[in-house]
């Protein structure tokens, strides 16, 4: 396929967040799509974060040294994408003065999570939400990855697209549904623990007991014990996640509701519906847009729900192959890969244009 002629020779640098294609948040919402870029006649260059130093001095060289990089580089590019870096605003302002524009990305609430952060201080948070009121204001396009984030940005500036996180619909088999008793869960720990699906341990305790054959697949940086359940720990490698998917039957993804959980994206849920699993959530932030309750998933607000929804799903072939279909084909159809690279070049395209 030729070039699009209305991209054809822009310059983009992308300031990702993550060190490495290990942080999914980078990997999902900006380098994924940079193949499709560079076939429309973009260029695109990567700056990783650097690593932060713990000298109050070293930390400040570096940074001074990262800013002076980025602005030689800045204006050399039509746009700038900041993927939820947080920068002091006088560096934004620099920025500003290249002549480079913004695109700002979020998939997360980047500072309602503080009490859940320990190194957090009162100042730290004041710190932090001051920057991330700064791009806001000044970005020309604020790229956010839920309504729920989108109503928060308003608050800044009304230069919002809503742009969901993708997966890529192709490396996902769908599932062979022949062992009705695996269920699966993606997560990240917190210092060795899933404080997400804790709350759920004794339901998945009680479903054991009924069906002994239950198998709760984990995939994730450190296994965890649950007592009575046979659990399968897989170490996550962005290899072997889709076709590790795909030998389970049930998708869970339990969510405590909090200021910090309502702007999560909903990763998990479209990778385990992309694998033609049906799902059953928690109907909090980008869940409920994701998941239409009852026709390709389903919502758990209590313990008795969980049980009996999985339970349900256990139990019925049927329904869980539907249910699985249907999941699938709202993922191709709303948050593929194409679908939402489509909304991307277009709001490049809008941004070049703009005088």
């Amino acid at each position: 396929m030729p070039p699009d002629e209305d991209m054809k020779d822009i310059k983009i640098l992308a300031l990702v967040i993550g060190g490495s294609r290990r942080h999914a948040s980078t990997r999902y919402r900006v380098m994924q799509y940079t193949d499709k870029l560079k076939l429309d006649g973009i260029q695109v260059e990567i700056l990783h974060a650097k690593p932060k130093s713990t000298s109050g001095i070293q930390k400040l060289i570096n940074q001074i040294n990262e800013e002076q990089c980025i602005l030689k580089k800045a204006e050399k590019c039509d746009i700038t994408i900041i993927q939820k870096r947080l920068f002091r605003s006088g560096f934004v302002n620099k920025l500003l003065k290249t002549g480079t524009k913004i695109i700002f990305d979020m998939d997360d609430s980047l500072v309602s999570g503080a009490g859940q952060n320990k190194k957090w201080t009162a100042y730290t948070e004041w710190r932090l939400k001051k920057r991330l009121n700064a791009i806001l204001s000044s970005a020309d396009i604020v790229f956010a990855g839920s309504t729920y984030l989108a109503q928060q940005a308003q608050k800044h500036t009304d230069r919002i697209t809503t742009i969901p996180t993708s997966v890529d619909t192709g490396k996902y088999k769908p599932s062979n549904q022949k062992n009705r008793f695996n269920l699966v869960y993606i997560g990240q720990t917190r210092l060795g623990t899933y404080p997400d699906l804790a709350p759920i341990y004794p339901v998945i305790q009680r479903l054991t007991q009924k069906h002994p054959e239950i198998k709760l697949h984990i995939i994730s940086s450190a296994p965890i014990h649950i007592d009575g359940v046979n659990i399968i720990f897989h170490e996550w490698s962005e290899e072997a996640e889709a076709m590790l998917l795909a030998d389970c039957s049930i998708g869970i993804s339990p969510m405590q509701d909090n200021d910090f959980t309502r702007g999560r994206c909903g990763l998990k849920l479209l990778q385990y519906m992309a694998a033609g699993l049906p799902v059953i959530c928690s109907p909090v932030g980008a869940n409920t847009e994701i998941v239409r309750n009852g026709h390709d998933g389903y919502y758990a607000s209590t313990i008795d729900q969980w049980y009996s929804l999985i339970d349900k799903l256990i139990s019925d072939d049927e329904l869980r192959i539907k249910i699985g279909k249907q999941g699938r084909e709202r993922v191709i159809n709303q948050y593929s890969l194409d679908i939402v690279y489509d909304q991307i070049k277009n709001s490049i395209t809008s941004l070049i244009h703009r005088r």
